[in-house]
């Protein structure tokens, strides 16, 4: 069974109306985009391709889906027209869809089911039929030769509970969301992590002392509550906010990358960048004033010059250690082991790096050592992102490593660490110690340190990378 997942613009005018330019499907429900609980349902059930119909090829759909790896399918993209119907659609990708059931998600809706219900056998595939609600929006199992005639629809809803739940307004957008705090956010998959009842929180979360946090919340990742400031009950906060001292939040909405100011009352209202929306009303304030709301930047330049600075010392580096890589190479006596390690803190995408053991410290190999020729072989991993060139110690693809990752607010496996600054002979928990510095506190400024003293630690420094 394949799927095609219909992003057609009916329907979603009001989306517009209150979040400007937002891309209606990745507008957050419990801090997740609709769309990804669309393709985790996917998932879920065992269907691998994917393929969305959108106008325009969304940037920020592209760049939070990707090929779908993360979530072990294929994400596919179709051009879409505005008028396109899914015929039209289907008529068009017939060499894509041949002769496959599909599964087709159709309008602007939110999939209400539970993760611990579904399987690979949850969805019938012997006949055609619908989960739809009263505006026709919903799921549908089209057989060949895919004939999209409703009347030809029997009823699904699954051997539990399985509904297409509209959104057509703020107000169902908002009660959609004070579900999901209330405790519907347990039968999906979130992005943040749960360890108690009516609560989700995410990475690098400060809670400074006097915040009072009364449950259930949703809290995204790089989050600041300040002093004596009250959050909850029925409150979701996006990624990358700050909420300021003496400040109340109650059944509410904020959006990511939000400043609320201090000594506010946010009570049963969404915050989108500087807009106090009234989902009851459908009144919506713009407020001016930086003290009271503000739009947290991603400080884009910052990241661009980064990777800039990185691309710069990668040319240093190829060009200074070739030359002397291809010609110590034949004499260094080593061998090469490979070591799966983590790719992101998720724990769901592995990849493999090659680590050189030396076989002797003398002569070549030890020059080898000295001239940091032993890590020339990952520079490659670098110029395709694999690898960053300075970021945090790549670690081992096992649990308890898993463990450490996540306590970590960003992580970047690299080729040189904070940790490699020091020497490779260091204790578990002092290397913890180091990555957990480093997170919090990168800048190009280090990176550039770390990059120059790691090359004149193994240069001055013991010898490390024999084999033990």
């Amino acid at each position: 069974m394949k799927c095609l997942i219909h992003c057609c613009r009916k329907g979603t005018h009001w989306v517009r109306q209150y979040f400007s330019d937002a891309e209606p499907y990745m507008l957050r429900i419990g801090n997740k985009p609709l769309l990804e609980f669309y393709i985790e349902f996917c998932a879920l059930n065992g269907i691998k391709d994917i393929y969305i119909a959108e106008k325009g090829f969304s940037h920020e759909i592209r760049e939070h889906f990707g090929d779908g790896a993360k979530w072990d399918v294929c994400v596919n993209y179709l051009p879409l027209n505005e008028d396109d119907k899914i015929q039209k659609i289907i008529r068009s990708n017939q060499t894509v869809f041949k002769k496959d059931n599909l599964l087709v998600f159709q309008g602007f809706f939110f999939l209400q089911y539970k993760k611990s219900h579904l399987s690979e056998t949850f969805l019938p595939e012997d006949r055609l039929w619908q989960n739809a609600n009263e505006s026709g929006e919903g799921i549908f199992l089209l057989k060949p030769p895919f004939s999209f005639r409703k009347k030809d629809f029997e009823s699904f809803s699954g051997n539990y509970s399985l509904q297409a739940r509209e959104i057509d307004s703020i107000k169902t957008y908002f009660d959609l969301n004070m579900d999901m705090v209330s405790g519907a956010a347990k039968n999906y998959i979130m992005p943040s992590y749960s360890n108690e009842a009516g609560v989700f929180i995410g990475q690098n979360v400060e809670i400074m002392y006097g915040c009072e946090i009364t449950k259930p919340v949703i809290l995204g990742d790089d989050i600041q509550l300040k002093r004596r400031s009250s959050i909850g009950p029925g409150v979701i906060i996006g990624n990358n906010s700050l909420i300021d001292s003496d400040t109340t939040v109650q059944n509410a909405v904020i959006c990511r990358d939000s400043y609320i100011g201090t000594k506010l009352e946010i009570i049963n209202k969404i915050i989108y960048r500087r807009r106090i929306i009234d989902p009851d009303s459908g009144a919506m304030i713009h407020i001016v004033d930086d003290f009271l709301l503000a739009e947290v930047g991603s400080d884009l330049i910052t990241s661009v010059m980064s990777r800039f600075v990185e691309f710069l010392l990668i040319v240093l580096l190829v060009c200074v250690q070739l030359p002397l890589y291809i010609l110590l190479r034949p004499w260094v006596k080593c061998t090469y082991k490979k070591i799966p390690i983590w790719k992101d803190k998720n724990g769901i995408r592995k990849v493999s790096l090659k680590r050189f053991i030396s076989q002797s410290d003398r002569g070549a190999n030890k020059l080898f050592i000295k001239l940091s020729l032993h890590k020339f072989h990952l520079i490659p991993l670098c110029m395709n992102r694999t690898l960053r060139l300075i970021g945090n110690a790549p670690q081992p693809a096992t649990a308890e490593a898993l463990y450490n990752v996540r306590e970590l607010s960003n992580y970047r496996p690299a080729v040189f660490s904070l940790s490699d600054m020091y020497g490779e002979v260091q204790s578990d928990e002092k290397r913890q110690v180091n990555e957990l510095f480093y997170s919090k506190h990168e800048t190009i400024g280090l990176n550039v340190s770390i990059f120059f003293r790691t090359l004149i630690f193994n240069f001055f420094g013991t010898v490390h990378g024999k084999k033990k």
